[in-house]
């Protein structure tokens, strides 16, 4: 789609130029447009041929009914509100009778066989993960139709959202998001557990503008530390070289990789491998084929920081530790974020204590010259 143009049907001479792509989710693709008056959107662009598998009514029937499980008299849910759906089935707000609200992935029972393994895999990883920074899995349970994962309520959606809403962040929050994910990694690491699908959709937002790591779906447990992959996995405007170099293999440095397309996307607003098809993407990859826009007001530091994460040999990519100890980091990072900042830019004078004399937490050591 990359380059074409939108011409919507029954409106003669309106028209979209599509400038980049965005992203992928569970109904289609995300796409920057530039109307005729030179105003920019982003478009939400689903296939008619996949609308009927996507609109099926077993899913909206279930809007405002109640979900009570298999062997436990007495239990139950109340579905508030439809959240989104993804690649096993839909993702629905609900209640339970203390008034606490949750995150559950309903999963349907005939659709099931084929998916078994992976919803499996992806129960087993994420209820071994227990951090501040990582999607909680609650319980798991069904009904006479579906299979339910009980989870965190993220209530301010994902990343993805709130780069689409805003464009771009400022380097303080890009500080803030990148420490919180460097801590979740690190943790998922530790435990020999590769994500494998770090991307914007994938990290959501708490109701106190944290970051939460979820969807496991792809995620895997290494039996050793030493142990590397020989096929591609993810999403590929995030996949590093060596997951698509399947002779190479991948190993926790692709997920590496990935916090550097994310840190690239907070600060430019799109993908450093948007442009053109999937081949296209994968050649761009593969020949470390992208460009720091110039439109955008940036750092020194963190260019050089996001050129040393997308370094194209794992090898030589930094670590968790080194990424923390980058001079990036010696600057300015807010405590916390408003609810206001998943549209605007904040203001760090209302999320500070007011009698500290400054807005944001500076570091003691001075920052460092910018990095050659």
């Amino acid at each position: 789609m990359q380059s074409q143009i939108i011409k919507p049907l029954n409106r003669p001479g309106e028209e979209y130029k599509i400038l980049k792509f965005l992203g992928e989710g569970g109904f289609g693709i995300c796409v920057k447009v530039e109307d005729q008056a030179g105003q920019v959107f982003a478009v939400k662009a689903i296939k008619k041929d996949t609308l009927g598998q996507n609109f099926d009514d077993q899913f909206f029937k279930m809007q405002s009914q109640i979900i009570k499980p298999l062997n436990r008299p007495g239990e139950e849910y109340k579905i508030l509100k439809f959240l989104g759906e993804g690649g096993f089935g839909i993702c629905v707000k609900v209640e339970d009778q203390a008034g606490q609200v949750f995150a559950v992935k309903a999963i349907k029972k005939d659709t099931l066989g084929q998916n078994f393994d992976d919803v499996l895999n992806e129960i087993n990883i994420q209820r071994q993960l227990n951090h501040q920074n990582i999607v909680t899995l609650y319980d798991v349970f069904d009904d006479n139709d579906f299979v339910y994962i009980k989870m965190e309520l993220c209530s301010n959606q994902s990343l993805f959202e709130m780069v689409i809403n805003r464009g771009e962040l400022t380097e303080p929050e890009v500080r803030f998001y990148m420490l919180q994910l460097l801590d979740a990694v690190e943790y998922m690491h530790d435990r020999n557990i590769l994500h494998r699908d770090l991307k914007l959709e994938n990290i959501f937002i708490s109701e106190d503008m944290d970051l939460k790591v979820g969807d496991f779906r792809l995620s895997v447990e290494l039996e050793s530390t030493d142990q590397r992959f020989n096929y591609s996995c993810g999403t590929v405007n995030y996949m590093a070289p060596e997951v698509l170099n399947t002779k190479i293999g991948h190993s926790f440095e692709a997920d590496i990789w990935s916090l550097g397309v994310i840190m690239f996307m907070m600060i430019f607003g799109e993908s450093p491998f948007g442009v053109g098809d999937r081949s296209e993407v994968i050649d761009q990859i593969l020949n470390i084929g992208y460009d720091f826009p110039e439109n955008t007001e940036v750092s020194n530091e963190a260019i050089d920081l996001i050129y040393l994460i997308l370094n194209p040999n794992y090898d030589a990519r930094l670590t968790i530790s080194e990424i923390r100890h980058h001079p990036f980091f010696n600057g300015a990072t807010p405590p916390g974020l408003p609810t206001s900042a998943l549209r605007t830019v904040p203001n760090y004078n209302i999320i500070t204590d007011p009698e500290l004399t400054g807005n944001l937490i500076t570091p003691t050591e001075k920052p460092k010259p910018p990095c050659g």
